[in-house]
């Protein structure tokens, strides 16, 4: 019996120490505290940062910045017209510099007007008028013939697989039979 009293005792003295330990923690929501905003500020800056290099990286304006069958740059397009034009803006004035406009299912005309619309964005943004050339052309650049990527992926293996770990290689061929 005076186990059960002392259990009974315990459980009585533990009970507001684990009701009162029980609490709803206080939750605020994202960017509610002092440093929530600044946070989120420097998160966006960072992403921002991310996309713009991709788009000079790319220095290419696609069929989906434009307004359907126009030549109207969307509000997506302007945006990557003004990064580029911000990028060759900041270049040193060396020559022609050289983008991409993908043609897609453009018509003739249809791109033509496309290519007037972006040098005019791009002049509208302190490019030099006649200082881009708008090509269509891979984005990013024209590549590196097959040949010379196998190399270089095969240069890349051998420095990192040991001889225990080799990874098979593909034989790859020029089309020439």
């Amino acid at each position: 019996m005076h186990s059960r009293s002392l259990a009974f005792a315990i459980m009585l003295l533990g009970l507001p120490v684990i009701v009162g330990c029980h609490q709803q923690p206080h939750v605020q929501p994202l960017g509610s505290d002092r440093y929530g905003a600044a946070n989120e500020t420097m998160m966006r800056m960072t992403f921002d940062q991310q996309v713009q290099n991709a788009i000079v990286t790319e220095r290419t304006v696609y069929p989906h910045h434009f307004a359907a069958d126009s030549p109207r740059l969307n509000a997506l397009g302007q945006r990557q017209v003004a990064v580029l034009a911000a990028a060759f803006r900041d270049r040193p004035a060396e020559g022609l510099s050289r983008m991409n406009l993908s043609r897609g299912e453009a018509p003739d005309a249809l791109y033509r007007a496309r290519v007037q619309q972006v040098h005019a964005a791009l002049a509208q943004h302190g490019v030099e008028p006649g200082r881009i050339e708008i090509v269509d052309e891979v984005p990013g650049g024209s590549g590196i013939e097959a040949e010379r990527a196998a190399d270089a992926l095969e240069m890349d293996r051998s420095r990192t697989t040991s001889p225990s770990t080799e990874v098979p290689t593909m034989q790859t061929t020029t089309g020439d039979r």
